[in-house]
C-alpha cells in the first residue's frame, strides 16, 4: 500500500481507450467517490474530503479493471 499525505491523486490513463469508470471505496468496500473519464491521459482526483485512512481506487477500462490500494494520511 502506497501512504499518501496528499489532497489529491494523480490517474495516468495512459493505454485505456474510450469512456473508464472511476471508483473509489473506502476499507468496509463502501463507495465514496465515482466519475466517468474518456481515457488517455493524467487526470487529477480531489481526495481532500476524505477521512484518514486505508482505499481502494479501481478504474474500469472496457474489459479490464485496474486497482491500487492506499492509505490517506
Amino acid at each position: 500500500m502506497t501512504s499518501l499525505p496528499t489532497e489529491r491523486i494523480t490517474l495516468d490513463l495512459n493505454g485505456t481507450t474510450g469512456t473508464v469508470r472511476i471508483e473509489l471505496l473506502d476499507a468496509v468496500g463502501r463507495l465514496v467517490l465515482q466519475g466517468r473519464d474518456q481515457g488517455a491521459g493524467y487526470r487529477n482526483m480531489d481526495v481532500s474530503a476524505l477521512r484518514t485512512g486505508a482505499y481502494l481506487l479501481r478504474v474500469h477500462a472496457g474489459d479490464r479493471l485496474y486497482h491500487a490500494r492506499f492509505i490517506k494520511e
